[in-house]
């Protein structure tokens, strides 16, 4: 559990020797350390403040570029995060929303008609209207990678 925390690759000839359990727990405490390392360092590139409002209140959360669900491809390191409030990570995770090449938030104009067509759209004009260029880390090295925002989009379905 020590070497799992540390983020160290465990050999399979140990995890075979363990009981299923016990692998089942390795390999928990080794993704809740990962998940952790990269909230930590997403959030300090970012200030702890949303790429999009800067708001910080503690409220602001690490947010997959290429979601986990995508695969090994999905790495957690910082240029594969963004620093987001819960709405607008939702609203990624959720493909409302995406981030361009160009390092700017767009409305995904496919899913806004889904929810005109739910009459679940109440809010979007405003919601819109606070989009635009994310607020990038000082740091160009922590940057999103533009790698990452294709196969991202790609994995959400997004036709830009």
């Amino acid at each position: 559990l020590n070497r799992a925390s540390a983020l160290e690759t465990l050999p399979t000839s140990l995890m075979t020797k363990l009981s299923g359990e016990r692998q089942r727990v390795v390999r928990e405490v080794s993704r809740l350390s990962r998940s952790a390392n990269f909230r930590q360092q997403v959030l300090q590139a970012y200030g702890h403040r949303c790429a999009v409002t800067r708001m910080q209140l503690k409220l602001v959360e690490a947010a997959h570029i290429l979601p986990v669900a995508a695969g090994s491809e999905s790495v957690d390191h910082v240029t594969n995060g963004l620093a987001l409030s819960p709405t607008y990570h939702r609203a990624l995770d959720r493909s409302l929303i995406y981030i361009g090449e160009d390092y700017a938030v767009h409305l995904n104009a496919e899913q806004a008609e889904h929810l005109k067509g739910l009459k679940l759209a109440a809010g979007l004009a405003d919601f819109e209207k606070t989009l635009g260029k994310i607020h990038l880390p000082p740091d160009k090295n922590q940057w999103p990678d533009v790698r990452f925002i294709r196969k991202g989009n790609q994995a959400r379905g997004i036709k830009v």
